[in-house]
Protein backbone atom coordinates (compact mmCIF):
# COMPACT_ATOMS: atom_id res chain seq x y z
CA UNK A 1 0.00 0.00 0.00
CA UNK A 2 0.95 3.25 -0.72
CA UNK A 3 0.98 4.92 2.86
CA UNK A 4 3.10 1.50 3.72
CA UNK A 5 5.73 2.14 0.96
CA UNK A 6 6.38 5.58 2.17
CA UNK A 7 6.82 5.26 5.68
CA UNK A 8 8.74 2.71 5.21
CA UNK A 9 12.02 4.48 3.64
CA UNK A 10 11.50 7.60 5.84
CA UNK A 11 13.45 8.00 8.79
CA UNK A 12 10.94 8.26 11.30
CA UNK A 13 9.92 6.05 14.15
CA UNK A 14 6.50 4.88 13.02
CA UNK A 15 7.20 1.70 11.71
CA UNK A 16 8.83 0.32 14.36
CA UNK A 17 5.69 1.66 16.88
CA UNK A 18 3.50 0.08 14.17
CA UNK A 19 5.65 -2.86 14.31
CA UNK A 20 5.81 -3.22 18.49
CA UNK A 21 2.15 -2.80 18.18
CA UNK A 22 1.09 -5.27 15.79
CA UNK A 23 3.31 -7.81 17.79
CA UNK A 24 1.41 -6.75 20.96
CA UNK A 25 -1.91 -7.33 19.36
CA UNK A 26 -0.94 -10.79 18.62
CA UNK A 27 0.44 -11.75 21.92
CA UNK A 28 -2.94 -10.54 23.51
CA UNK A 29 -5.18 -12.32 20.74
CA UNK A 30 -2.74 -15.54 21.30
CA UNK A 31 -2.66 -15.49 24.84
CA UNK A 32 -6.55 -15.17 25.28
CA UNK A 33 -7.14 -18.11 22.54
CA UNK A 34 -4.65 -20.03 24.41
CA UNK A 35 -2.84 -18.78 27.21
CA UNK A 36 1.02 -19.50 28.09
CA UNK A 37 3.60 -17.94 30.11
CA UNK A 38 5.67 -17.03 26.68
CA UNK A 39 2.79 -15.42 25.37
CA UNK A 40 2.07 -13.31 28.49
CA UNK A 41 5.59 -11.66 28.35
CA UNK A 42 5.58 -11.02 24.44
CA UNK A 43 2.60 -9.45 25.46
CA UNK A 44 4.64 -7.01 28.07
CA UNK A 45 7.45 -6.79 26.32
CA UNK A 46 5.98 -5.55 23.02
CA UNK A 47 3.77 -2.83 24.55
CA UNK A 48 6.95 -1.75 27.00
CA UNK A 49 9.12 -1.26 23.96
CA UNK A 50 6.02 0.36 21.60
CA UNK A 51 5.55 2.76 24.79
CA UNK A 52 9.37 3.32 24.49
CA UNK A 53 8.77 3.97 20.99
CA UNK A 54 6.11 6.68 21.04
CA UNK A 55 4.89 6.48 24.50
CA UNK A 56 1.08 6.26 25.16
CA UNK A 57 -0.19 6.13 21.58
CA UNK A 58 1.85 2.74 21.43
CA UNK A 59 -1.47 1.36 24.19
CA UNK A 60 -4.29 3.04 21.99
CA UNK A 61 -5.37 -0.82 20.46
CA UNK A 62 -5.34 -1.82 23.50
CA UNK A 63 -8.29 0.30 24.45
CA UNK A 64 -10.57 -1.33 22.01
CA UNK A 65 -9.60 -4.97 22.17
CA UNK A 66 -9.33 -5.77 25.90
CA UNK A 67 -13.22 -4.45 26.35
CA UNK A 68 -14.18 -7.13 24.04
CA UNK A 69 -11.73 -9.67 24.77
CA UNK A 70 -13.35 -9.27 28.31
CA UNK A 71 -17.12 -9.81 27.28
CA UNK A 72 -16.58 -12.56 24.39
CA UNK A 73 -15.71 -15.33 27.37
CA UNK A 74 -12.48 -14.25 27.66
CA UNK A 75 -12.61 -11.97 31.49
CA UNK A 76 -10.44 -14.99 33.23
CA UNK A 77 -7.54 -14.67 30.41
CA UNK A 78 -7.13 -11.50 30.35
CA UNK A 79 -7.59 -10.77 34.02
CA UNK A 80 -4.39 -13.42 34.58
CA UNK A 81 -2.71 -11.48 31.99
CA UNK A 82 -2.98 -7.72 33.52
CA UNK A 83 -2.10 -9.89 36.50
CA UNK A 84 1.53 -11.08 35.36
CA UNK A 85 4.19 -9.51 37.70
CA UNK A 86 6.96 -10.62 35.89
CA UNK A 87 5.12 -8.62 32.74
CA UNK A 88 4.33 -5.12 34.67
CA UNK A 89 8.40 -5.67 35.69
CA UNK A 90 9.44 -5.70 32.00
CA UNK A 91 6.89 -2.95 31.42
CA UNK A 92 7.85 -0.59 34.15
CA UNK A 93 11.66 -1.36 33.38
CA UNK A 94 11.69 -1.08 29.58
CA UNK A 95 8.45 0.98 28.56
CA UNK A 96 9.48 3.96 31.62
CA UNK A 97 12.61 3.37 32.54
CA UNK A 98 13.95 5.20 29.88
CA UNK A 99 11.34 7.91 30.52
CA UNK A 100 11.63 8.57 34.53
CA UNK A 101 15.91 7.92 34.29
CA UNK A 102 15.37 11.52 32.32
CA UNK A 103 13.08 12.88 33.92
CA UNK A 104 15.33 12.21 37.21
CA UNK A 105 18.02 14.16 35.28
CA UNK A 106 16.69 16.36 34.01
CA UNK A 107 14.17 19.11 35.76
CA UNK A 108 10.84 19.89 34.16
CA UNK A 109 11.22 16.82 31.45
CA UNK A 110 8.48 14.87 33.47
CA UNK A 111 5.72 17.42 33.23
CA UNK A 112 6.84 18.20 29.62
CA UNK A 113 6.42 14.92 28.75
CA UNK A 114 3.32 14.31 30.02
CA UNK A 115 1.75 18.04 29.43
CA UNK A 116 2.91 19.02 26.72
CA UNK A 117 3.74 15.96 24.63
CA UNK A 118 1.02 14.14 25.45
CA UNK A 119 -2.41 16.38 26.86
CA UNK A 120 -1.40 19.23 24.76
CA UNK A 121 -0.69 17.38 21.46
CA UNK A 122 -4.19 15.56 22.06
CA UNK A 123 -5.82 19.07 23.40
CA UNK A 124 -4.29 22.22 21.43
CA UNK A 125 -2.79 23.24 18.46
CA UNK A 126 0.34 24.11 20.28
CA UNK A 127 2.16 21.46 18.22
CA UNK A 128 1.06 23.27 14.09
CA UNK A 129 -0.41 20.40 13.57
CA UNK A 130 -3.66 20.76 13.24
CA UNK A 131 -6.35 18.84 11.20
CA UNK A 132 -9.94 19.52 9.87
CA UNK A 133 -12.19 16.57 12.22
CA UNK A 134 -12.36 14.47 8.51
CA UNK A 135 -8.68 13.83 7.90
CA UNK A 136 -8.51 10.17 8.42
CA UNK A 137 -11.63 9.27 6.70
CA UNK A 138 -9.81 10.40 3.93
CA UNK A 139 -6.10 9.75 4.87
CA UNK A 140 -6.89 5.77 5.14
CA UNK A 141 -8.57 5.08 1.57
CA UNK A 142 -5.70 6.96 0.34
CA UNK A 143 -3.34 5.21 2.19
CA UNK A 144 -4.69 1.69 1.39
CA UNK A 145 -4.43 2.62 -1.89
CA UNK A 146 -4.74 0.59 -4.59
CA UNK A 147 -6.34 -1.85 -2.20
CA UNK A 148 -8.52 1.04 -1.22
CA UNK A 149 -12.02 -0.22 -2.81
CA UNK A 150 -11.65 -3.67 -1.33
CA UNK A 151 -10.95 -2.17 2.04
CA UNK A 152 -14.63 0.15 2.07
CA UNK A 153 -16.28 -2.91 0.27
CA UNK A 154 -14.45 -4.91 3.34
CA UNK A 155 -15.82 -3.07 6.06
CA UNK A 156 -19.56 -2.79 4.78
CA UNK A 157 -19.74 -6.34 5.09
CA UNK A 158 -18.23 -6.42 8.30
CA UNK A 159 -20.01 -3.60 9.54
CA UNK A 160 -23.36 -5.26 8.13
CA UNK A 161 -22.28 -8.59 9.79
CA UNK A 162 -21.78 -10.44 6.46
CA UNK A 163 -18.26 -11.27 6.48
CA UNK A 164 -18.52 -14.56 7.56
CA UNK A 165 -16.45 -14.22 10.78
CA UNK A 166 -17.55 -15.07 13.99
CA UNK A 167 -18.70 -11.88 16.56
CA UNK A 168 -15.80 -12.46 18.81
CA UNK A 169 -13.22 -11.92 15.39
CA UNK A 170 -15.65 -9.29 14.06
CA UNK A 171 -15.88 -7.03 16.91
CA UNK A 172 -11.99 -7.49 17.35
CA UNK A 173 -11.61 -6.18 13.46
CA UNK A 174 -14.21 -3.72 14.34
CA UNK A 175 -12.54 -1.96 17.65
CA UNK A 176 -9.11 -2.57 16.54
CA UNK A 177 -9.67 -0.14 14.16
CA UNK A 178 -12.31 2.10 15.84
CA UNK A 179 -11.23 2.98 19.22
CA UNK A 180 -7.93 4.55 18.12
CA UNK A 181 -9.07 6.23 15.09
CA UNK A 182 -11.85 8.13 16.78
CA UNK A 183 -9.31 8.95 19.56
CA UNK A 184 -7.17 10.44 16.77
CA UNK A 185 -9.35 12.11 15.29
CA UNK A 186 -10.72 13.82 18.04
CA UNK A 187 -6.84 14.82 18.97
CA UNK A 188 -6.33 18.33 17.80
CA UNK A 189 -2.42 17.19 16.74
CA UNK A 190 -2.99 14.87 13.38
CA UNK A 191 -0.38 13.70 10.91
CA UNK A 192 -0.87 10.97 8.41
CA UNK A 193 2.04 8.93 10.24
CA UNK A 194 -0.53 8.26 12.87
CA UNK A 195 -2.45 6.03 10.52
CA UNK A 196 0.22 3.59 9.71
CA UNK A 197 -0.73 0.74 12.45
CA UNK A 198 -4.25 1.11 10.88
CA UNK A 199 -2.93 -0.90 7.85
CA UNK A 200 -2.06 -3.91 9.96
CA UNK A 201 -6.09 -4.72 10.42
CA UNK A 202 -7.07 -3.31 7.25
CA UNK A 203 -5.06 -6.03 5.50
CA UNK A 204 -6.52 -8.71 7.35
CA UNK A 205 -10.01 -7.44 5.86
CA UNK A 206 -8.46 -6.63 2.21
CA UNK A 207 -7.11 -10.17 2.66
CA UNK A 208 -10.29 -12.09 4.11
CA UNK A 209 -12.40 -10.61 1.20
CA UNK A 210 -10.00 -11.37 -1.52
CA UNK A 211 -9.89 -14.90 0.05
CA UNK A 212 -13.32 -14.90 -0.80
CA UNK A 213 -13.17 -13.52 -4.10
CA UNK A 214 -10.68 -16.82 -4.82
CA UNK A 215 -13.01 -18.86 -3.50
CA UNK A 216 -15.95 -18.65 -5.57
CA UNK A 217 -18.87 -21.16 -5.84
CA UNK A 218 -19.04 -23.34 -8.69
CA UNK A 219 -22.25 -21.54 -9.48
CA UNK A 220 -21.20 -17.82 -9.99
CA UNK A 221 -21.80 -15.94 -12.76
CA UNK A 222 -18.81 -16.87 -15.63
CA UNK A 223 -18.85 -12.58 -16.10
CA UNK A 224 -18.19 -11.83 -12.13
CA UNK A 225 -15.53 -14.38 -12.37
CA UNK A 226 -14.15 -12.51 -15.14
CA UNK A 227 -14.71 -9.26 -13.98
CA UNK A 228 -12.96 -10.15 -10.16
CA UNK A 229 -9.87 -11.65 -11.89
CA UNK A 230 -9.53 -8.69 -14.01
CA UNK A 231 -9.57 -6.54 -11.21
CA UNK A 232 -7.13 -8.56 -9.33
CA UNK A 233 -4.83 -8.25 -12.12
CA UNK A 234 -5.39 -4.83 -12.20
CA UNK A 235 -4.84 -3.86 -8.65
CA UNK A 236 -1.89 -6.16 -8.85
CA UNK A 237 -0.05 -4.43 -11.70
CA UNK A 238 -0.78 -1.42 -10.08
CA UNK A 239 0.90 -2.70 -6.40
CA UNK A 240 3.83 -3.46 -8.59
CA UNK A 241 4.29 0.08 -10.29
CA UNK A 242 3.93 1.60 -7.05
CA UNK A 243 6.12 -0.76 -5.34
CA UNK A 244 8.93 -0.06 -8.36
CA UNK A 245 8.34 4.03 -7.71
CA UNK A 246 8.78 3.82 -4.52
CA UNK A 247 12.28 1.87 -4.35
CA UNK A 248 13.31 3.80 -7.24
CA UNK A 249 12.82 7.06 -5.45
CA UNK A 250 10.53 8.89 -7.88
Amino acid sequence: SSLFLGLFKSLTADPLLATCETWMVWALLAYCQQPSWRRGILFWFFAAFGMLTKGFPALLPLLGLIPVLWYFDRKNRVSSLLQMKAGWIIFLTIGLGWYLAMAAMTPGLFQYFLVHETVDRMASSVHDRHAPWHFFLWILPLGIFPWSAFFLAGLGQLVRNRFGVNQTNRWILLLWIAVPFIILTLSQSKLATYALPFMVPIALIVGHLLDRFLHLAADEPFTFKVETSLTLVILAVAGVFSLFFAVSGS
